[in-house]
């Protein structure tokens, strides 16, 4: 269910965007996790065996994994999950999760997902 984005939302989101710069892949995604007013965990994406974001050795890493990877699972429930995604010329794109990343992160309890949709409109979205 998608429902009203608030100023909250568009600052978190921000950040999101701000970290995805940091990527050095050429569609850089950046997520960060909040709780309410409150973002606590942020990552991006990352390239086989990158020790620069996620020290645990996965192969590769999608930045909301990558997030995810820095809480522990007390920590995910009922939290709000921001994903921004920028092109190879850095202008921004649709950044709503692959199918394997919502998997993860409806299984972990993420209760919402914000980002931009086809129409380059930030929403959020409510997860069951």
């Amino acid at each position: 269910m998608i429902i009203e984005t608030l100023a909250r939302d568009i600052r978190i989101y921000s950040k999101a965007l701000t970290i995805a710069y940091m990527s050095d892949y050429s569609t850089r995604v950046g997520s960060v996790l909040a709780k309410g007013n409150r973002a606590y965990a942020g990552a991006f994406n990352v390239g086989k065996n990158d020790q620069k974001n996620v020290p645990h050795g996965f192969a590769s890493v999608h930045a909301e994994i990558a997030a995810m990877a820095c809480c522990s699972e007390k920590e995910l429930p009922k939290t709000t999950l921001y994903i921004a995604r920028l092109s190879k010329v850095e202008d921004q794109m649709p950044s709503r999760p692959c199918v394997n990343c919502m998997r993860s992160i409806m299984r972990v309890g993420i209760k919402e997902i914000v980002y931009l949709d086809k129409y380059y409109n930030l929403v959020k979205e409510r997860l069951c």
